[in-house]
């Protein structure tokens, strides 16, 4: 399988983008405002869904290392 300069570029792209998600979903995890941080539930309810939306974009993971489908002959 050769992997053309446009395979390349996708890959390469994905995987930033990947990269940039996974640190955002740190962040957001980690991240707490003083007044707020003790009650994160209530100020942010759906602050474990927004990790869990970051973190979903792993699911595209597999494209990185196969940037094309295999072609059946």
């Amino acid at each position: 399988m050769t992997l053309t300069l446009q395979d390349a570029l996708f890959s390469a792209a994905l995987a930033v983008y990947l990269t940039a998600s996974v640190f955002v979903a740190a962040v957001r995890w980690g991240h707490r405002c003083q007044p707020y941080g003790k009650h994160m539930d209530y100020y942010h309810p759906a602050w474990k869904t927004v990790i869990f939306c970051y973190l979903s974009n792993l699911l595209m993971a597999p494209a990185v290392f196969v940037p094309t489908p295999h072609r059946c002959r």
